[in-house]
């Protein structure tokens, strides 16, 4: 399949104003998950949510089968169930989870490696809409006309284990995992603690502010430019490539776009006994 890359947004978040109606022509997609209850986001949709918005299950239509929990879906698959929404790789999304946005944005960059031209992240996701009192719809879903939706997946923006040693080394590698998962203190999901060797450490709710909100381009510019080498050649990684593109999408929001995605991350990591580990 060709390898194209999307033209970039001006901001890939959306942040709506008070009041203010969101732009015409956009298509929502709600993305709520849990990992303790993967039911619980497709009920959540059912219940309420952006009128007019589908629902993509991080599990089912966001990943796929590989090394790691949550490794890339089959690109003609996911096309196929985006074309049945009536969506087409030039349809205008906008991407949403409860909050704070790492199902959001995991679809974000899945949309965006698959080609899809338009997609933005809405800022404070469902948590914001409600507490903005926007408008909710629990009415059954109307049916859509099947677009097609022609897959163009950028392989060029995924990292394979047999490149992170040498990325690692360069110093730059980051794991946007909490300080304690990174440093092997705790570790609630993987069988394994601990992080690559030589990875850097930057926690994901770093880019957000103390309300849940994404921080301004200018100041994730300089947060992550003062953290990383270059950002623009760092490899993101987590604990299986879900919170990792909230790193990507703060990168693309101050303008500091080329970073990419270690997918299998460190649940990847792990699945094979002989790579190695650190535990600081």
């Amino acid at each position: 399949m060709p390898t194209t890359r999307a033209t970039p947004n001006p901001d890939p978040v959306l942040t709506l104003p008070a009041g203010a109606a969101p732009p015409p022509g956009l298509r929502f997609v709600d993305c709520r998950f849990r990992l303790d209850d993967k039911a619980w986001g497709r009920e959540q949709w059912r219940r309420g949510r952006v009128p007019g918005a589908v629902f993509l299950d991080l599990e089912e239509d966001l990943s796929g089968p590989g090394e790691g929990r949550h490794p890339l879906p089959d690109p003609a698959r996911l096309a196929r169930t985006l074309g049945d929404m009536g969506i087409s790789a030039d349809t205008p999304l906008v991407v949403y989870d409860q909050g704070a946005g790492p199902y959001a944005a995991r679809a974000w960059w899945v949309l965006r490696w698959l080609g899809h031209a338009s997609v933005r992240v809405l800022d404070r996701g469902w948590s914001g809409w409600l507490a903005d009192g926007r408008p909710v719809s629990d009415a059954r879903p109307e049916p859509h006309q099947p677009a097609v939706y022609t897959p163009r997946p950028n392989r060029a923006e995924v990292v394979g284990p047999e490149e992170i040693p040498g990325i690692a080394s360069a110093g730059n590698l980051v794991d946007v995992r909490e300080p304690e998962r990174f440093h092997g203190v705790r570790e609630p999901i993987d069988r394994v603690a601990g992080h690559i060797p030589g990875a850097r450490n930057l926690p994901w709710s770093q880019v957000l502010d103390a309300s849940g909100a994404w921080r301004d381009p200018e100041v994730l510019r300089a947060q992550l430019e003062a953290a990383l080498p270059d950002p623009t050649r760092a490899v993101w990684s987590c604990g299986s490539g879900v919170t990792a593109c909230v790193g990507l999408l703060a990168a693309a929001r101050a303008g500091l776009p080329g970073g990419r995605l270690y997918v299998g991350s460190w649940s990847g990591w792990i699945s094979d006994p002989t790579r190695p580990i650190a535990v600081t």
